[in-house]
Formats: structure tokens, sequence, C-alpha cells
């Protein structure tokens, strides 16, 4: 199967994205596992029953602001 350049380039963002936010929901697991109390972590704790009832802390990647010559992140 062939395809034009425009639908290539469709492919690789989405291809992009996906790999985008799979890493970036890896790494807000990765850090609120990382914060988990020492005794929540003795041998045979059921880390699935933890991650769900745990408070947690969670990033927020606002879309768009990169656009802007001057954003007031900056």
């Amino acid at each position: 199967m062939i395809f034009k350049k425009s639908k290539s380039e469709e492919h690789r963002d989405a291809l992009a994205k996906a790999i985008f936010e799979h890493t970036f929901n890896w790494l807000v697991k990765r850090m609120n596992f990382t914060t988990l109390p020492e005794e929540d972590l003795e041998e045979g704790a059921d880390l699935v029953a933890l991650d769900e009832s745990r408070l947690e802390i969670g990033l927020l990647d606002i879309f768009g602001f990169e656009c802007f010559e001057v954003n007031s992140f900056e």
C-alpha cells in the first residue's frame, strides 16, 4: 500500500501522540508508586488496590501554550 506524503505525516503524528500519551501515563503512575509510604510496599501488598485507593500526584500538560511567542509560563 502506498500513502501520499500527507497521509504518512498523519500516521507519524498519530504514532508520536500515542507514544507521548503512554509515556506520560507511565510517568505519572511511576511517580505515584514512588511516593507510596514504605509500609504500603510490604511483601505481598496488593499494588493494584493501593494504586486505586491512594491519593495521587497528578501532572497537567496544557497543550497549546507552546504555540505562542510569549505565554504566562515563560
